[in-house]
């Protein structure tokens, strides 16, 4: 099954065969007898929402074949297209040029003060400050003439990308905590095109959570920088100009049959 959605609605429709009793052990284990056929086995922790590593065994009288159900990683085409602002071009021009100062360029240190300023109007969104390392991974998805700096065209491009993904931020942090968790992460980047395997979006998490892996605002914004860079530079892309995947020599990219689709296999 292709996306996390998808999984959660088959999973929905199918028939229970066998319940284990919820209860706080280390360890559950059973034997019961069932007619050949395929099973979806789905291991949970004792509380909702909570995580944990486990090794799930399974013996079998007659021979098996044990399969975890896991995504390709790719990226949709929505990915790198310009979303719609809530704006006029005009009005956004005038406040382009209001916040870009005399040289009518974006900088890292512009974004940053943006971004920080946008984001204390929203009291539902957790930031620690946006770190220039931030802003410029974020500048980089749109610096398509390659100054350091975004002009108009190329401001309003980020502009666009970084209001999806508030809103996608906003949508999946279903427990209005300001952050998200795994799942809720997940789901947001799977929201935002991506398709990412089990290993992978652990490893995000690990990496731009805090302490117990819950990924605030700035930090899901770095997260997603960091993706769009990636299959962009895995495709040899660049967003200005329609994704259309290629074949490559590399053990990084590759392609699929669904149109605009870039598949990266991360190391």
């Amino acid at each position: 099954m292709s996306s996390v959605s998808q999984r959660m609605e088959t999973a929905s429709g199918l028939i229970p065969m066998i319940l284990t009793p919820y209860v706080a052990k280390r360890d559950v284990t059973a034997r019961y007898e069932l007619p050949p056929g395929q099973y979806l086995i789905i291991p949970t922790t004792y509380m909702p929402h909570e995580e944990s590593s486990f090794t799930l065994r399974v013996f079998t009288e007659t021979e098996n074949t044990l399969t975890e159900i896991d995504c390709e990683v790719k990226a949709r085409g929505e990915v790198f297209q310009e979303s719609e602002l809530r704006i006029s071009a005009e009005e956004f021009s005038r406040h382009f040029k209001r916040l870009s100062g005399q040289d009518q360029e974006i900088s890292p240190e512009e974004l940053q003060k943006i971004l920080i300023q946008v984001t204390s109007k929203h009291t539902h969104l957790k930031t620690h400050g946006f770190s220039l390392d931030t802003c410029s991974q974020l500048l980089k998805i749109s610096d398509f003439s390659g100054t350091g700096k975004l002009q108009l065209e190329e401001f309003k491009y980020l502009w666009s990308k970084i209001k999806e993904w508030e809103h996608l931020f906003t949508k999946h942090d279903r427990d209005r905590s300001g952050t998200m968790d795994i799942q809720e992460l997940r789901l947001a980047l799977e929201a935002a095109g991506f398709q990412l395997n089990n290993s992978l979006v652990e490893s995000l998490c690990m990496k731009y959570g805090n302490d117990v892996r819950q990924v605030d605002f700035d930090s899901f914004l770095s997260c997603v920088g960091h993706l769009v860079g990636v299959f962009v530079a895995a495709d040899g892309t660049s967003p200005t100009r329609p994704v259309t995947p290629r074949s490559r020599n590399t053990a990084v990219a590759g392609t699929t049959d669904a149109p605009n689709t870039i598949v990266v296999c991360f190391p």
